[in-house]
């Protein structure tokens, strides 16, 4: 364990001191896995492919907000489908628009959850992120949380009916054939199981760390994950959601990990030399608690 702490350490070190260099590569590296992931899941699109413009969106991405990573996401999406169907572009795009005017609307920061979570969708892990949203951000947070939970499913929803196309020169027929096809979209309760889930691990792990008591914040991943599991059984069970539980509690046990990586390298309290300091002023007693942060054998010293 110490020599995790002195990794940590040692880290903290190197990002103080070069911190306006790290957060824009960092940054890029970051656009850069996305962007790929999108062109590897959808490569409809030459021009899309090509690994230029791939690069040039990413070192765009590192002068701009993290947002821009989730707007530069959707265009590179789009630019792929247009090739697949004209029609299934423009709805990906009013789909988009609405989910960018839901999050405008609620004033809800963060909006690089809206590639993040999709993202981390398709690696199996996506019960890290309201993990980590609930341990560190706001309660306003579940709002790109589930847009983005819902970003997947409809990148999921056109991957699998991309090759669907209305051969009708009537505009009505074409128009209520592709009205059909993306009923069932909005009809996915599976989608809104997930979205019910994930936001709720997030706020039992957002409750419970805020709550004055020690270990708080390992204590609210365990309850986090625990709620997820028994939702994921219960949305199973009653068949309101078509869930594989095996692979789902797989992702929430390598989630649970990597949340307790994520307390370990940001947290680091100490409490088993926890202290207890009382002192008064004219007004006032204080009765003060003080945990300290874990520090390696040198620092001690």
């Amino acid at each position: 364990m110490s020599q995790f702490y002195y990794f940590k350490r040692y880290t903290e070190k190197i990002y103080r001191k070069h911190e306006f260099w790290i957060r824009p590569l960092f940054r890029a590296l970051v656009a850069l896995i996305i962007f790929i992931m999108v062109n590897t899941h959808f490569a409809y699109s030459s021009l899309a492919q090509n690994p230029l413009i791939v690069l040039f969106l990413s070192i765009l991405c590192s002068m701009l907000p993290w947002t821009a990573i989730s707007l530069l996401s959707a265009v590179l999406f789009l630019l792929n489908l247009h090739e697949a169907s004209f029609e299934f572009t423009l709805v990906s795009a009013m789909i988009f628009l609405l989910i960018a005017l839901l999050q405008t609307a609620f004033r809800a920061r963060h909006g690089i959850l809206l590639a993040l979570v999709p993202f981390f969708f398709f690696l199996k892990l996506q019960y890290v992120l309201p993990a980590i949203v609930g341990l560190s951000c706001g309660l306003t947070t579940f709002v790109p949380l589930a847009l983005g939970t819902t970003a997947y499913y409809f990148l999921v929803f056109v991957s699998e009916n991309i090759e669907i196309a209305a051969d009708s020169a009537n505009i009505a027929e074409m128009a209520n054939h592709y009205a059909s096809i993306f009923t069932k979209f909005f009809e996915n309760r599976t989608m809104f199981s997930m979205i019910f889930i994930m936001v709720m691990i997030m706020i039992v792990v957002y409750v419970i760390r805020n709550l004055p008591f020690e270990y708080s914040w390992h204590l609210g991943i365990i309850t986090g994950m625990l709620s997820g599991a028994l939702l994921l059984v219960l949305s199973s069970t009653t068949g309101s959601a078509e869930i594989d539980l095996p692979s789902h509690f797989l992702s929430l046990f390598f989630s649970f990990l990597l949340s307790f990586l994520y307390v370990l390298f940001l947290y680091g309290a100490n409490y088993q030399v926890t202290e207890r300091v009382r002192f008064e002023d004219d007004d006032y007693y204080y009765f003060v608690k003080a945990v300290p942060k874990f520090k390696t054998a040198e620092e001690e010293e």
